[in-house]
């Protein structure tokens, strides 16, 4: 996925910008930049569980983190890419 060789990779691609915000919004992947780094993610939850996928593009990384939880892992989640 990471080096642009799968069907639907353009999915990732921003599209769209939130209005005063540093988000940037493609089929449901948010890219935001902190750092100089540009990072595509998506995040959930349901019935007790939460989810993080992110991906530096740039640096040909990505991490998942899938929790028993509801408390948000995205902070576990954008933390390993750095």
């Amino acid at each position: 996925m990471l080096d642009g060789d799968v069907v639907g990779i353009s999915a990732l691609d921003p599209t769209a910008r939130f209005t005063g915000r540093a988000v940037q919004v493609g089929a449901a992947w948010l890219t935001t930049e902190s750092r100089g780094q540009a990072i595509t993610w998506h995040n959930g939850g349901t019935g007790g569980w939460r989810s993080y996928v992110g991906l530096d593009r740039a640096a040909g990384r990505a991490v998942a983190v899938v929790r028993g939880t509801s408390r948000s892992v995205d902070g576990v989640g954008s933390s390993l890419l750095r």
